[in-house]
């Protein structure tokens, strides 16, 4: 097989929805994939292996575990409500697009003002676009993932202070 050859089989992979090729041919053997390999895990240093992760967000305010009586009675349970919002959830585990096209606008940004039914995210599951829609009218008080970002069935995906 000569490099041209090989240069088309490559093309051909490239155009089909194959992963995956092994050809062999007058003793010459020619394997392609269009998938990367793993790679082997890589140890930490040992100085490394102490410093905490910092991918653990706290989505909801804490409470402390011992309020005083004059407290309890002098704050209102509508801050930790007002703080929190309604949560959009991910219906599906996918990739998460917060704008339309790379070149376009985001969908929402923290501050704005939605509607009930107003497309807020896109989900990407098996090369199928699910647009995620508020189900609640209100202000982005947070975006809780990142563009292009992998995420969970029932993730959080944005914060909506609902409005009253």
């Amino acid at each position: 097989m000569n490099y041209d050859q090989l240069l088309a089989l490559v093309d051909k992979l490239d155009q089909s929805s194959l992963a995956y090729i092994r050809y062999e041919h007058d003793g010459s053997k020619v394997e392609l994939s269009k998938e990367v390999p793993h790679s082997q895990p890589v140890s930490m240093p040992a100085e490394m292996s102490s410093v905490s992760s910092p991918a653990i967000r706290e989505t909801t305010p804490t409470v402390p575990s011992v309020v005083s009586d004059d407290k309890l009675h002098n704050e209102t349970s509508t801050d930790v409500s007002e703080v929190a919002g309604v949560e959009v959830l991910s219906p599906m585990v996918g990739v998460a697009y917060l704008q339309p096209a790379p070149d376009k606008d985001p969908y929402v940004q923290v501050g704005d003002r939605v509607e009930a039914g107003d497309v807020v995210v896109i989900i990407e599951a098996m090369k199928i676009m699910t647009e995620i829609k508020a189900e609640c009218s209100g202000i982005v008080v947070d975006i809780l993932v990142a563009n292009e970002e992998l995420v969970e069935y029932d993730q959080p995906l944005i914060r909506i202070k609902e409005d009253n």
